[in-house]
């Protein structure tokens, strides 16, 4: 598919992805994962707002913030609508990635509400683990998966640094 301009187009989107974001940060949570506690994520909706977008792009760097600082919740100056169009699945979505943030820098756990004003159900994130390597997909309706996109950080982090002659530790191995 060499010719393809869409096809190339699409996997130098994922080139840079993986890169620049998802490559470093599963390298970060294997290496924190034996001395702290790591919640990982991959924010999955592309937020209806940003129309203007082309829909190759899918979900930018920064998106989640958006989510995480209640954009979605914000009212007109009148405080009779909301001041942008976001769906009510993406203000469920935003109250959600709030609650977990808030959950996580009051508990250590972004699943633990004790103390919280209010209750959501919200999806369990699962703890990040060296061998579980288990996140969340933060999505409209979310989900835990394991193994980040394995195939393309297994090339990343593993065989790039092999290429260039390094030592390379993988999860499981007793150097971690």
């Amino acid at each position: 598919m060499a010719d393809d301009p869409i096809y190339r187009r699409d996997q130098f989107l994922q080139l840079l992805t993986d890169a620049w974001f998802t490559a470093p940060t599963v390298m970060m949570a294997q290496a924190q994962a034996a001395s702290s506690r790591v919640y990982q994520y991959e924010l999955q909706h592309s937020a209806s707002v940003f129309s203007y977008r082309p829909p190759y792009v899918k979900v930018d760097h920064g998106d989640d913030v958006f989510f995480m600082f209640g954009i979605p919740l914000l009212r007109d100056v009148t405080g009779n609508s909301w001041k942008y169009s976001f769906t009510q699945e993406e203000r469920d979505l935003s109250l959600d990635m709030m609650a977990y943030w808030v959950n996580f820098a009051t508990n250590g756990d972004p699943n633990d509400s004790a103390g919280a004003v209010r209750m959501r159900d919200m999806v369990h994130w699962p703890r990040y683990t060296s061998s579980s390597q288990e996140y969340l997909r933060l999505d409209v309706t979310s989900s835990a998966d394991v193994r980040l996109r394995e195939s393309r950080m297994k090339f990343w982090n593993e065989e790039v640094p092999r290429l260039m002659g390094r030592e390379v530790r993988t999860a499981g191995s007793d150097e971690l």
